[in-house]
């Protein structure tokens, strides 16, 4: 993919929001780097509490017939309570055996780290290759969760991809439910990198120990049914405020079913 076309994608990006209205204006998740911001409507659709389950076994089933993919992945997360940059990341997945390979591109002081992972070699150990110079000595075996891996983002390799995006979701309704009888769920048509998908707004307004976000937002494509993008936010510190930042991902530029070889996930 050319830069300019890369970046044209990049500027589809919302930014973290809060509740969505009927109406929404998209920034880009990537402002320096968007040639324009780019709005978008959001459609509200009816009954997506019954929606959501439905798309999301519709979405476990079309994530289980891909065997693999490439593509960006745009991140930001808070680790040991701060914020990261935002980071973009070239992504390689396999199924079977599973099998993924992370690399920051961007920002440029983290360009080059990488980690892969091979669920064939190791339950629980990965590759990784950190950025600057202690990456000239290249690879090094550690534990999938050891902090120089985990450094700059809050899940091992292990919890990326779309099968992780799901059961986080997934998890959240079945908590929810479970504590408090269900969560409040809001769904609208929207557009995102270019593709019509639903989004998913799920909230957990009452506090328990066992809640992991006040609102989590997943982004459904409506062709693909893939799980394109996931936010998570704290409760809002104050009435009329946006709840803090957890994570955000999101998937672009993907390539599906390319065959990735041992190759791909070799260091």
């Amino acid at each position: 993919m050319q830069r300019r076309e890369f970046l044209s994608v990049v500027a589809a990006l919302p930014a973290c929001v809060g509740t969505v209205s009927a109406e929404e204006k998209i920034i880009p998740a990537s402002a320096k780097d968007a040639p324009a911001a780019v709005e978008a409507v959001a459609k509200p659709v009816p009954n997506a509490g019954e929606m959501l389950p439905k798309m999301l076994a519709e979405s476990r089933i079309a994530v289980a017939k891909l065997r693999d993919y490439t593509g960006h992945l745009i991140r930001q997360e808070r680790v040991q309570g701060k914020p990261t940059v935002e980071q973009i990341l070239e992504v390689r997945y396999r199924t079977t055996p599973q099998a993924i390979n992370l690399k920051i591109v961007k920002p440029l002081a983290l360009a080059g780290e990488e980690t892969t992972w091979h669920s064939g070699e190791s339950k629980t150990k990965v590759r990784h290759r950190p950025a600057g110079i202690e990456g000239v000595r290249g690879f090094r075996t550690y534990d999938h969760n050891d902090a120089k891996v985990m450094t700059h983002t809050r899940h091992p390799a292990n919890e990326v991809g779309f099968a992780a995006l799901l059961e986080r979701v997934e998890t959240m309704l079945a908590v929810e439910k479970q504590v408090h009888g269900g969560a409040a769920v809001y769904g609208s048509e929207f557009t995102f990198a270019g593709k019509p998908v639903i989004r998913f707004e799920i909230l957990a307004d009452r506090p328990h120990p066992a809640r992991y976000a006040a609102k989590c937002v997943v982004y459904l494509e409506t062709e693909s049914k893939l799980p394109v993008r996931f936010e998570a936010y704290d409760a809002p510190k104050a009435p009329g405020t946006a709840g803090d930042l957890i994570e955000s991902q999101s998937h672009i530029d993907l390539k599906t079913n390319v065959g990735l070889g041992e190759n791909n996930f070799k260091q």
